[in-house]
């Protein structure tokens, strides 16, 4: 066996694992100056197989970027995404945040606050729906996640539910989870201290892999998907929150016009 590539690929997995749940450490050993050294071990490696490491900053490889819609739904039907814990919950979360505001830089995942969202009525349509306030976001005003009612997975009840557990003390919208056994002696299910700017980088790929889909996955994957529906629905009326909804729950007969997001 070939153990060049083991080697190579050994700290992307350990980042990808230390920034993944139950951990949520915001490490990145890959491109970190501190680890250089270590990772100046694998130069010999890396001059003959040209193997990923501090330096290249994985440039010389393809990694697969897209995600199928198949997988997507994948995603939202799996225990991954069901809210039935803190981890899960915040993955819900984060999914819906970035699918239905169109994808957000890691910078501005980690600066959002509880605030940055204000929960509204639609008297037109008979429902509610979330926007985005926070100016610093840089999100249009006019996006809206609107509720499925009847629907387990409705985004805005999934928003609500993770607000009730996010830590009174702290403003901070996406805050690091506490592990099960500190959640037995604390009023709440996240701690003070905000996710880092790494676990947002990873965190699709992270969500995914742990359902067997793998690949570099990054946020601009939320954002092409946006920008296909918006260009349907420009004026992000109802039916664009609804057509994002179909897709995900897998009630939508015509995933637009291609098979990858």
């Amino acid at each position: 066996m070939d153990q060049y590539p083991l080697l190579a690929f050994f700290a992307v997995e350990l980042t990808r694992y230390l920034t993944g749940p139950p951990f949520y450490r915001d490490i990145d050993v890959v491109n970190n100056p501190e680890f250089e050294t270590s990772n100046r071990i694998l130069n010999p490696i890396e001059s003959r197989r040209q193997i990923p490491t501090s330096h290249t900053k994985m440039k010389n490889f393809d990694y697969p970027t897209c995600i199928k819609f198949d997988h997507l739904r994948q995603l939202y039907a799996s225990d991954c995404l069901s809210g039935y814990d803190q981890f899960s919950l915040q993955n819900k979360v984060w999914m819906d945040v970035n699918l239905y505001f169109g994808g957000f830089t890691r910078e501005h995942l980690r600066d959002m606050k509880k605030t940055s969202f204000l929960l509204e009525n639609d008297p037109e349509e008979g429902r509610r729906y979330y926007r985005i306030v926070d100016p610093r976001l840089n999100a249009s005003s006019s996006t809206r996640m609107y509720e499925q009612p009847g629907q387990t997975s409705c985004p805005v009840s999934t928003m609500e539910r993770y607000l009730s557990f996010l830590n009174p003390d702290s403003d901070v919208f996406f805050q690091q989870p506490y592990s099960m056994d500190e959640i037995k002696s604390k009023r709440s299910w996240y701690s003070l201290t905000p996710i880092g700017k790494n676990i947002h980088s990873h965190r699709l790929s992270t969500i995914c892999k742990q359902i067997g889909i793998y690949g570099q996955l990054r946020n601009t994957s939320m954002r092409h998907l946006s920008r296909q529906i918006h260009s349907r629905y420009p004026e992000f009326t109802p039916r664009y929150s609804d057509k994002l909804f179909g897709i995900v729950s897998g009630t939508e007969v015509d995933p637009l016009d291609g098979s990858y997001i």
